[in-house]
């Protein structure tokens, strides 16, 4: 299906989603950044059709801060800690920043800001660790979302108008100017998804 019509690989190509019809049922394979700019992208050209957002977690990013926030302080731990014990102690600091009535966007820049340490403090073991477990929850904390796209994403999945699943694409298949989309969900479920 790479050469049919209803097909949109790079949606950033300049006036490719003027040519979907407001009421168009759309795919979209992803739920992090991108996909939010696509839907708020189609949203303000006055789509209203179906979306379906899909990954294999069906994780959307958490939203960015606005406004001015004090830093945060992270104490260190050990050069030798693991990614559990960093866990622990991140999940520790959010709630201490909570309790001074701060948000844990803040914990989470000065994470960020120490990630090179972190990282290079983890052994090769717990490195792969962290990437088997932890990096697509890392992912949606740390490439956060626009406050007015996570809006939009809302406002859309409050309407019925945005579908976020986790699942991983099967099959895609042409039929005319539509596509079938075959999706397998984290559950084993089958589903099947017109798109326009």
């Amino acid at each position: 299906v790479a050469e049919h019509s209803a097909l949109i690989a790079n949606p950033w190509s300049a006036g490719v989603l003027d040519q979907i019809p407001t009421d168009a049922s759309v795919g979209i394979m992803g739920t992090g950044l991108s996909m939010a700019d696509v839907v708020a992208s189609l949203s303000l050209r006055g789509h209203q059709g179906p979306l379906l957002a899909f990954s294999r977690r069906g994780q959307l990013s958490r939203d960015n801060l606005s406004g001015e926030w004090p830093e945060w302080t992270l104490p260190l731990l050990s050069p030798n800690a693991t990614a559990r014990q960093w866990l622990r102690h991140i999940r520790n600091e959010v709630q201490r920043a909570s309790a001074q009535q701060l948000p844990w966007q803040r914990v989470l820049d000065e994470v960020r800001a120490q990630g090179q340490t972190i990282w290079q403090g983890f052994s090769l073991t717990e490195q792969r660790r962290f990437q088997r477990h932890l990096r697509s929850w890392w992912n949606v904390y740390r490439y956060r979302i626009a406050p007015q796209l996570s809006q939009v994403i809302r406002q859309r999945q409050q309407q019925g108008t945005l579908t976020v699943l986790a699942a991983r694409a099967q099959a895609i298949e042409g039929s005319g100017e539509q596509l079938t989309l075959r999706l397998r969900t984290r559950k084993g479920e089958s589903q099947s998804h017109q798109l326009d």
